[in-house]
């Protein structure tokens, strides 16, 4: 076999590897940055929960802040996107409509 030949061979069996790894590499930190801002929100919103009345605008504050971050985020990495959904949700339960209350 010839140099040539061994190249171009080691050229086409190699390419698909390096490729593959750069795409599991962009994904794992990815990953790794949405998770970090999954764990500080489960954090927000457990201390939300235990905490005294006069500290929930304050956490609250806080996740609307982390909110804005992962928007910010999304759209700087998929800004040809027409839109991303992302909810948000609540914590307040005075914000939510009741249809239907049943006694248990």
């Amino acid at each position: 076999m010839r140099f040539t030949e061994l190249m171009s061979l080691l050229q086409v069996s190699v390419s698909p590897v390096i490729l593959i790894s750069g795409v599991g590499l962009l994904l794992l930190s990815m990953t790794n940055r949405l998770g970090r801002v999954v764990d500080r929100s489960r954090q927000l919103g457990d201390a939300l929960r235990r905490a005294p009345e006069q500290d929930h605008l304050r956490l609250e504050s806080q996740l609307d802040i982390l909110y804005e971050y992962c928007q910010f985020e999304l759209t700087r990495k998929y800004p040809f996107s027409a839109t991303i959904p992302l909810y948000r949700g609540t914590y307040d339960a005075s914000e939510h409509d009741i249809i239907e209350q049943t006694d248990r």
